[in-house]
């Protein structure tokens, strides 16, 4: 297993590589939390915080990028001499010093003689989170995309408002009026455990001796988690002959490489595993014909860890111009097409940019 580097940009990201550190510290060589504020800090053990600047962004991408730019030195201090590491990368996409420090970081650790790997982890803003956070969203997927970082990074998106409504608390106002209020230390878990069960569904999470009939080894796993591009992750368990696939964003159709796994508590019989070995390839046969044009990798994860007879399906390479297009509409105004130049880096008009103090 390779060396693997905890890395947390701005507060949303520092706070969860923080908690993936801390939850995961067995497979975590080293915790980095890129800091533009020292009250975004506060809470990160000081040995693991690089202080970049001390005043934030205000949530201006704009700002942001001229703050990673200036002190450029700093990060080649922090990751000059990083090699032969997996470097874990959490931010989120609608505020404005984590979202802009990815191409400014990405470009340090990238360089070919290095045999760096960037897995990261973005957030997306909630549906309330209209300005500036859906224009910054634009903006750092088109860096993303039009600086062709898709092609070197693997990115796993996390849909705060999808997630809003899965995780919340009832809470009672009056006698007879309740209402949901979003639960973010349970959002914040999601991500954390999510994230590692696409890192290590196979390291962390299956037994390997353990019988299983069907397994997914190391290295195809790793084809598919560090392939580059965006990556979608859904778990469930499926009852009867339903077979219904949902990620944060994009859809299984436009994958190109597919892991289908099912998790098999460490105590069942090898008997009875081989016979529903029938019923579980019935089922990858479903999920594959949606899926037509991928790769499909399927296996028997052996783990406690997991709810027995949970299928966890990992996807990569998905589309995500549905995902931009609502963000457009939420923003309301004409914003150029992020896709419509390759070499383009943004997605907003200077008149636009003033307007939404970006």
């Amino acid at each position: 297993m390779a060396r693997r580097m905890i890395l947390g940009a701005g507060q949303c990201g520092m706070k969860l590589a923080h908690d993936y550190y801390i939850k995961f510290s067995d497979k975590s060589n080293e915790l980095v939390a890129l800091s533009t504020s020292s009250e975004d800090s506060v809470s990160i053990p000081r040995m693991s915080v690089v202080q970049v600047a001390t005043e934030g962004s205000g949530k201006k991408f704009t700002t942001g990028n001229s703050i990673w730019r200036e002190n450029i030195n700093k990060l080649l201090r922090e990751f000059g001499d990083v090699e032969d590491t997996d470097i874990i990368y959490f931010t989120s996409t609608g505020g404005g010093s984590g979202s802009s420090s990815v191409r400014h970081v990405a470009d340090i650790l990238l360089e070919p003689s290095k045999g760096n790997r960037i897995f990261l982890v973005m957030i997306l803003p909630f549906k309330y989170e209209t300005l500036p956070f859906k224009p910054n969203t634009l903006r750092s997927i088109s860096v993303l995309q039009d600086g062709k970082y898709t092609e070197r990074i693997s990115i796993l998106l996390f849909d705060n408002d999808r997630l809003s409504k899965q995780y919340f608390d009832v809470e009672k106002i009056d006698y007879d009026i309740t209402v949901n209020t979003t639960n973010l230390e349970k959002i914040n878990e999601h991500i954390v455990d999510s994230t590692s069960l696409v890192l290590d569904l196979i390291n962390i999470y299956h037994d390997p001796s353990k019988f299983s009939p069907f397994t997914i080894d190391e290295v195809e796993h790793e084809s598919v988690i560090f392939s580059n591009g965006f990556i979608g992750i859904d778990s469930k368990v499926f009852n009867g002959k339903s077979v219904s696939i949902k990620f944060d964003y994009g859809k299984i159709s436009s994958a190109k490489n597919v892991i289908i796994a099912k998790s098999v508590k460490l105590g069942e019989s090898d008997y009875i595993l081989r016979n529903n070995a029938g019923n579980f390839l019935e089922k990858v046969k479903r999920i594959s014909r949606r899926a037509k044009n991928a790769r499909i990798m399927y296996g028997i994860v052996r783990t406690d860890k997991i709810d027995d007879g949970t299928y966890i399906i990992i996807a990569n390479n998905l589309d995500v111009n549905k995902y931009i297009t609502k963000v457009k509409e939420k923003v309301g105004v004409n914003v150029e097409g992020f896709l419509a130049r390759e070499d383009r880096e943004r997605v907003l008009t200077t008149k636009e940019k003033n307007l939404f103090d970006i």
